[in-house]
């Protein structure tokens, strides 16, 4: 998987993720626009998003609503973010 920036994503089940660039919003719309695209994530797909700084507030939530989740952050301040259905196991 490739961004249109040219960079590639760095997790390994990328390929079938849904993915979001939302690095040019401010908050709190990345979060908004994550929040609401879970609400449809088809059955065996993660969600991969750009977002534009670490989303601890989007974390502390998803954890809360049993989601797991990767997070890489960028040495550019930006952070990659896959999120995994509470029931979905491909992403382990």
């Amino acid at each position: 998987m490739q961004w249109a920036d040219g960079s590639k994503a760095p997790f390994v089940k990328s390929e079938s993720a849904i993915k979001l660039d939302l690095r040019h919003l401010p908050a709190p719309e990345p979060m908004h626009r994550i929040l609401e695209a879970l609400e449809t994530l088809p059955e065996g797909k993660s969600l991969l998003a750009r977002t534009p700084c670490h989303p601890q507030p989007l974390l502390d939530l998803l954890d809360a609503r049993g989601y797991r989740v990767v997070v890489i952050d960028s040495p550019a301040g930006d952070a990659w973010v896959q999120i995994f259905s509470p029931d979905d196991c491909t992403g382990r």
